[in-house]
């Protein structure tokens, strides 16, 4: 659904997007999706980068707009984990990654914002992807769910605020 949205921007509104995820798509029909946006490839990049390097996603900002010319408009969040499975069954590099990139990654994505663009982070549409299960819960998707939950409500919270910020949220 992300890159049908993507795909809209570009087509429609002639936007400059930067894409980022974990890392770089493994099944094929992911590489088919990305392989589709890549045709508007001086306006479109996927990087895959771990969303909680602030640092390292201001200097993606930065040399995109360098590169591009113009100022980012959106940035796409696509990060996320899911290891089903119950709590008590988890190691804890699992239960780590289960919560880290939705409650940790938002925020960094904000950080880098203020980083390489500390006079209009304001003007980037934020766009984070969650999950239903945030909502409705799941057997065995406890932490995930809880990880999500939290992400809707940091992007409700800075929305209240007036910033660009959305949560769309999807079925596993």
């Amino acid at each position: 659904i992300g890159a049908h949205l993507v795909q809209n921007l570009l087509q429609d509104e002639n936007a400059y997007v930067l894409a980022i995820g974990r890392s770089a798509p493994t099944t094929e029909r992911n590489k088919q999706l990305l392989s589709k946006l890549n045709k508007f490839s001086a306006r479109f990049e996927y990087q895959a980068l771990d969303i909680c390097d602030a640092d390292g996603l201001a200097r993606l900002i930065r040399h995109f707009e360098h590169l591009w010319q113009r100022p980012l408009a959106y940035l796409f969040n696509a990060a996320g984990d899911s290891h089903a499975g119950f709590i008590n069954d988890m190691n804890k590099p699992n239960l780590l990654s289960e919560i880290r990139s939705k409650l940790l990654g938002a925020e960094a994505v904000e950080k880098a914002l203020l980083l390489s663009k500390p006079k209009d982070h304001e003007s980037v549409e934020q766009i984070h992807f969650g999950s239903v299960n945030g909502h409705f819960g799941g057997a065995g998707l406890s932490l995930y769910a809880a990880a999500n939950s939290y992400l809707n409500g940091w992007c409700q919270n800075q929305r209240a605020k007036g910033l660009p910020v959305s949560c769309y949220q999807f079925s596993m």
